[in-house]
């Protein structure tokens, strides 16, 4: 060998031993460049053997599911009855998962912005919903770039929401006839809220005010909390919303004319339902939590497993106790079943979309 080439040898020897070490073997520029994602990784890893988890592998993910926080969307308002229910619910399954569930709130358009979100984020079972059934009447809405019934994978009902018609404690109406008669006395100018266009609450609504030829002014809000603040201030005249005023009906801060459950509510037998009061008009909103299409099926059973255990959790039957609520729980295949019976129940109520106003 010539003394040039002996001189190339020496100084690619010298080049190399200036390099990082990795497992052994002389790093590459490559590697070096991913030393950082290789070091996240580590870090992820040891967080999760230090719970007592083996680290999730590249190639195995599901296994070893949940290794990070998992963001459960609400999209109702910060603050309302479902949002505190789902807080607890939250809590409760994240002890059972082994690691925190965060809620996020995505409120407005009837779930259609918390649909987004979700469908938005990697289909991996780190982001999922509350589910509330007004999502399966958005395509009678508007045109959607998802679609429910493909694209959601419910995982298992948790409760129910009942509905009622309240007024603030000083209003003169003291039952639905008084509504009715106002109303017709003064077409245009009896308001009303509801917890959003199109919601169940506005649907049932409209459905009574078009029976007794009632001209009303529809005031539509993202959530129950709003919507109690305005009744409360007279803001409007009449709130219809779900059984989250129940607390604040039992301190008197608002008053029940009547619900729409089938029968009285045991909470408050003086209390009428609509039904009773000649009205065919029956109306509860059961809701639960679903994953984005493409979720694997062991990670949807694990969490059912862990979220069953949460709705069933005292502290959770207790959170929803105050706002007359109970579990209303269903496996995957029930809640499946109950939301295939709600597209018919939607594809009629679609009938009355085209005559209320937003």
């Amino acid at each position: 060998m010539d003394r040039g080439g002996r001189r190339r040898i020496v100084r690619h020897l010298a080049i190399a031993l200036t390099q990082p070490v990795v497992a052994g073997v002389l790093a590459s520029p490559t590697a070096r460049a991913s030393d950082g994602a290789d070091a996240s990784r580590g870090e992820a890893a040891a967080a999760a053997q230090g719970r007592g988890r083996p680290a999730a592998s590249r190639h195995d993910p599901v296994s070893h599911w949940p290794v990070r926080p998992v963001v459960l969307i609400v999209p109702w308002p910060a603050g309302g009855p479902t949002d505190l229910t789902m807080r607890v619910l939250a809590r409760t399954a994240g002890r059972e998962l082994g690691i925190p569930v965060v809620v996020e709130n995505r409120p407005g358009a009837a779930g259609a912005i918390a649909v987004g979100a979700m469908l938005a984020a990697a289909h991996d079972g780190y982001t999922i919903m509350q589910l509330p059934i007004t999502v399966y009447r958005l395509p009678y809405l508007q045109k959607l770039s998802w679609d429910p019934n493909r694209d959601l994978i419910p995982i298992l009902q948790v409760s129910e929401v009942t509905f009622g018609i309240v007024v603030s404690p000083d209003s003169p109406f003291h039952s639905v006839g008084d509504l009715v008669d106002y109303g017709r006395a003064h077409p245009g100018m009896l308001t009303v809220g509801s917890t959003g266009y199109a919601s169940t609450p506005h649907l049932v609504m409209a459905d009574l005010f078009e029976r007794e030829g009632v001209d009303y002014i529809h005031v539509p809000y993202r959530g129950a909390i709003d919507q109690i603040f305005a009744v409360q201030s007279s803001n409007i005249m009449v709130g219809v919303l779900g059984s989250g005023f129940a607390p604040l009906v039992d301190e008197g801060r608002l008053r029940l004319l009547a619900t729409f459950n089938a029968t009285r509510s045991a909470r408050w037998p003086e209390v009428p339902t609509v039904r009773e009061l000649g009205y065919d008009i029956v109306s509860t909103s059961p809701y639960g939590i679903a994953a984005p299409r493409g979720v694997p099926p062991e990670i949807v059973a694990r969490l059912h497993d862990a979220f069953r255990a949460a709705t069933l959790d005292p502290e959770h039957v207790a959170e929803l106790e105050r706002y007359d609520q109970e579990v209303a729980y269903l496996d995957t295949a029930g809640f499946r079943r109950i939301l295939a019976e709600t597209i018919e129940v939607e594809r009629r109520w679609s009938r009355l979309i085209p005559m209320v106003r937003p």
